[in-house]
């Protein structure tokens, strides 16, 4: 083949994946327009804490209202919640993506570091945290333990958007993860708790057997319910035809899956975890105002884990992958890469990985998936445990700390190179 035609052949391949960066880099430059209940999250969560609160200590039969029936451990309100709360996040999710997205060398790297950081580095950031703010305290612990193995799936994408990161390649590791979890969750969560955690005088209350059982269910449940019913629906909206009246009408089926139904049910999943939230404060509604220290000192570990993990990782993928060796190809055009003299084709220039990458690694490695921990916490030990406390604090924590997390990651893309 002459240099001719394989410059052709290149820049065609080139620059069609040119036009697909350059529209996804549009895509993610379009920073979207937070809603009313996303502008002001913190607050809501605040605001839902000190409501339980206060329904739990002035009405003490509210608790025995809401605990009535059982579903997988907890109790049918809160399965019911949590159920709602996780299904429109994972509606998102572009599952038919999978295959053309895995053809390219470059998304095994991502991968790799992906199970590197969140499934290894991250879990133990909180055990060492959780052990060295909390050395007196083994059930507060436990919630922030089971809190660092549940990796996210929900308003990490958001985070990821808001940030200018590869909204695309997050959501597929997001799917990722979600998958993971359900399979690396429940034998994780056995050797933190039993092996790492109980030590030698088991002092931790989690039993091997029945933990493994009780929280592959909860998994099964929490995880696998929403997720096939999320798969499903995109299934369905994909393959049926536009919707014929109104505005509808010059719209794809994609479109309006996209751009209706899924921003339609998104508000779902923080009412559900508002709610989740209400109702888990309420049967702790004594303890909680008894245990005010409790809830300050599960604080501290989780304001200083948050920003550890996403910086690490952002030093992790700028620097230390390039020394590694691990770097990745720039997308230019074949007569950029035309030797001028010899008319060869050159080698396609290497750099370290691209800014939206690596913060889209750092808020992955950085968010946890706090309803699913909640859930664990509630089905293990009741919603009236310490575990369940130290889960329900961590949102009021993120929320405001990960925003501010959006601002940094703002800063350092301008001195990424």
């Amino acid at each position: 083949m002459d240099s001719t035609t394989a410059c052709s052949t290149v820049d065609s391949s080139v620059t069609a994946t040119v036009v697909d960066t350059n529209a996804m880099t549009d895509s993610s430059a379009m920073k979207p327009k937070l809603g009313f209940l996303d502008r002001f999250l913190a607050v809501f969560v605040f605001l839902a804490m000190v409501s339980g609160v206060l329904i739990g200590y002035f009405v003490p039969d509210a608790q025995v209202v809401l605990e009535k029936g059982e579903f997988a451990g907890v109790s049918g309100p809160v399965a019911a919640l949590l159920l709602i709360m996780m299904y429109p996040i994972l509606m998102d999710i572009k599952f038919e993506s999978l295959p053309v997205v895995f053809r390219s060398r470059d998304i095994w790297k991502d991968i790799a570091i992906n199970l590197v950081v969140n499934w290894i580095i991250s879990p133990l950031v909180m055990f060492g945290l959780a052990w060295a703010f909390l050395p007196d305290q083994p059930e507060l612990r436990e919630g922030l333990i089971l809190v660092g193995i549940a990796r996210c799936i929900a308003m990490v994408l958001l985070w990821i958007r808001l940030s200018n990161g590869d909204t695309q390649l997050g959501a597929i590791l997001v799917a990722l993860n979600a998958l993971l979890q359900m399979a690396l969750y429940a034998p994780i969560s056995v050797l933190f708790l039993q092996s790492f955690h109980g030590g030698a005088q088991q002092t931790t209350s989690v039993a091997t057997a029945s933990t493994y059982k009780s929280i592959s269910i909860s998994v099964a449940v929490f995880l696998g319910i929403p997720l096939g019913l999320a798969a499903i629906t995109r299934l369905i909206f994909l393959k049926a035809k536009p919707l014929r009246f109104g505005r509808f009408k010059s719209m794809t089926a994609k479109e309006v899956y996209e751009n209706v139904v899924v921003p339609v049910a998104a508000p779902l999943a923080l009412l559900g975890l508002l709610a989740t939230i209400v109702i888990l404060f309420v049967a702790q509604g004594h303890h909680v105002v008894k245990q005010i220290t409790s809830a300050l000192r599960v604080a501290a570990p989780l304001v200083m884990y948050f920003p550890i993990t996403f910086l690490g990782t952002l030093v992790f993928c700028w620097k230390l992958l390039p020394r590694a060796g691990v770097i990745f190809a720039t997308h230019e055009s074949c007569l950029a890469r035309l030797d001028s003299e010899s008319q060869q084709l050159k080698t396609p220039r290497k750099q370290q990985m691209p800014f939206n990458r690596a913060t889209m690694h750092a808020f992955l490695a950085a968010s946890n998936n706090f309803e699913l921990a909640i859930a664990i916490a509630a089905a293990q030990n009741g919603a009236m445990s310490k575990q369940s406390l130290a889960t329900s604090v961590g949102p009021l924590i993120e929320v405001p700390v990960m925003l501010g997390l959006v601002w940094v990651a703002g800063w350092l893309e301008k001195r990424w190179d």
